[in-house]
């Protein structure tokens, strides 16, 4: 049990100081002081007389330095923005002459044949295959962007349209 007196109350004992007495006797409550049979403090024994004695004191462990900061980690970018759509989408209108089209989506054949002049057709997929003769005389609106001419006449386009 550790007591809780200064570290000069064991030298005082040992030199018969008058204080040793009051010392012990005002000890922290709840500590006996150590009896002692005579006034006198005891007689060292020859071995304690030829090795002097040193306090000893228990090593005090070091704190352990705080565990190593890290940074924080970088913010993550956003998200991209999620698709305006998740199918491709096509409307062709055939004019100024007749035109071959071919359109596709995965798995299944849409349209495969010459289409006249005046005839609008739409289409929708995943993703569209689209083969195109006399690219001049169709009007394509993909994905709902403004209508464009595909091509110059007798032009051959093939392409594919994914989601915007």
């Amino acid at each position: 049990m550790a007591v809780g007196l200064p570290l000069n109350w064991l030298s005082d004992l040992t030199e018969g100081s008058s204080h040793a007495a009051a010392r012990v006797t005002s000890a922290p409550t709840g500590v006996r002081p150590a009896e002692s049979a005579s006034p006198h403090p005891p007689t060292p024994s020859p071995t304690s007389a030829t090795t002097p004695t040193t306090p000893t004191s228990t090593p005090t462990p070091s704190p352990s330095p705080p565990p190593a900061s890290r940074p924080p980690p970088p913010p993550r970018p956003p998200p991209p923005p999620p698709s305006k759509s998740i199918v491709a989408t096509l409307k062709l209108t055939i004019t100024g002459g007749d035109s071959y089209v071919f359109v596709e989506k995965p798995g299944d054949e849409l349209i495969n044949q010459v289409l006249r002049h005046g005839r609008t057709e739409t289409f929708s997929g995943p993703t569209l295959h689209v083969r195109l003769a006399n690219a001049g005389a169709v009007l394509l609106q993909i994905n709902n962007q403004p209508p464009r001419v595909a091509g110059a006449k007798g032009q051959m386009l093939d392409f594919v349209i994914r989601p915007a």
